[in-house]
């Protein structure tokens, strides 16, 4: 099982779901079993349908010309940092329904190394003390953006991902608060 793999580097007096990070990572679906597994994923796939992602084109293909141009037009040398990291966290957002006035550019960025620093989780050994707290700060971090862009689309429902996985449903079953957030952070990632 999921506690005793981990406890594995750390001991069995690690109380793997007290941190953030590992709790987070045994509710990703792909490290689930069936049948959690296989409901966690048919009400997310049914959210991101192929009629939404083909809607998405024309955006994605903006997107990527905006951020060509304004690469171009910097005088940057720095492709990566300029574009390459940037291409997929704005068609992320654009999915999600995150707009530029909302997330602004500096936020994206934290949001990336955010997804950086708590992913060290998926190492196989044991963190440092150093890099478990800041995997644990960083994924609260992600929770809490996540969880008030879920709590807003409750409120106020949009044309977009963070919404019809909201509304997904199987048989009358949703996702919980955190299935949602922790879907997220993992296409995020």
């Amino acid at each position: 099982d999921f506690v005793k793999n981990i406890q594995l580097f750390y001991g069995e007096d690690f109380d793997v779901m007290s941190h953030p990070s590992y709790a987070w990572l045994s509710r990703v679906f792909v490290m689930q079993d069936p049948p959690q597994h296989t409901r966690v994923r048919g009400l997310v796939s049914g959210a991101l349908s192929l009629k939404r992602i083909r809607a998405m084109e024309p955006r994605v293909r903006q997107l990527a010309v905006k951020l060509l141009d304004d690469f171009a037009l910097s005088g940057s040398e720095n492709f990566i940092t300029d574009f390459a990291y940037q291409f997929p966290t704005r068609v992320m957002c654009n999915m999600l329904g995150m707009s530029d006035e909302d997330y602004p550019p500096e936020l994206l960025l934290q949001l990336n190394q955010a997804i950086a620093d708590s992913f060290v989780v998926f190492e196989t050994r044991a963190l440092s003390q150093a890099e478990l707290e800041h995997a644990d700060a960083q994924m609260r971090f992600l929770t809490g953006v996540f969880d008030e862009l879920f709590a807003r689309r409750r409120s106020h429902p949009r044309d977009d991902l963070t919404t019809a996985m909201l509304e997904s449903q199987e048989g009358g079953d949703v996702l919980t608060p955190e299935e949602l957030s922790t879907s997220v952070i993992g296409i995020f990632g």
